[in-house]
């Protein structure tokens, strides 16, 4: 505290000479007002609730997924012992690598086959379509009409071969490299 003995040790405050409570006090300090028990409790209050909204906003932006990229999971250790993790492959048997282009032909053989039951199916049903449909025209053409007239909900659509279309003047094909740029997620 500050007080006028402190800076004049030598000289007594007799005489008269009288000091207050105000000039023993520091200079510096500011005198506090009296709280309402009231403000008090609604200051506290918005506190309260001032903290509530930062945590809900923390808790919903804790949700939100992040890019791989951006964050910060490497271990410094690891990248050090990158060599020691790294595994010794060891190169396929000649074996091995024929058991393997066998079963590469025979996969492609049972695909060929299971196409090619598809599409004899599909031909069968079809060629079957068409002679009912030739069968009904001469029994009663006016029923042919209206089973060949075009529903609007179920369109009949039959494709064969590539669709032929008029290549583009001056478009220059890629050339097979590709960056795939797209972000992953967590």
């Amino acid at each position: 505290m500050f007080r006028i003995t402190s800076l004049l040790p030598n000289v007594r405050l007799g005489c008269g000479f009288h000091t207050t409570p105000l000039a023993s006090g520091s200079i510096f300090m500011k005198r506090q007002k009296r709280l309402d028990t009231d403000v008090a409790r609604q200051r506290e209050m918005r506190r309260r609730k001032k903290l509530e909204k930062e945590i809900r906003a923390l808790q919903k932006e804790s949700k939100k997924l992040i890019p791989i990229d951006e964050m910060a999971i490497i271990n410094e250790e690891q990248l050090k012992d990158f060599k020691e993790r790294e595994r010794n492959l060891v190169p396929p048997s000649e074996k091995d690598l024929k058991e393997e282009i066998i079963l590469q032909k025979e996969y492609g053989n049972l695909q060929s086959k299971l196409w090619k039951e598809d599409d004899r199916w599909i031909r069968n049903v079809l060629s079957a379509q068409e002679r009912a449909l030739e069968r009904l025209k001469i029994l009663s053409p006016q029923l042919y009409a209206s089973a060949i007239k075009i529903d609007d909900d179920i369109i009949k659509y039959s494709f064969q071969g590539p669709p032929q279309k008029q290549s583009q003047i001056g478009y220059e094909a890629p050339d097979g490299d590709f960056f795939d740029v797209t972000k992953k997620w967590t």
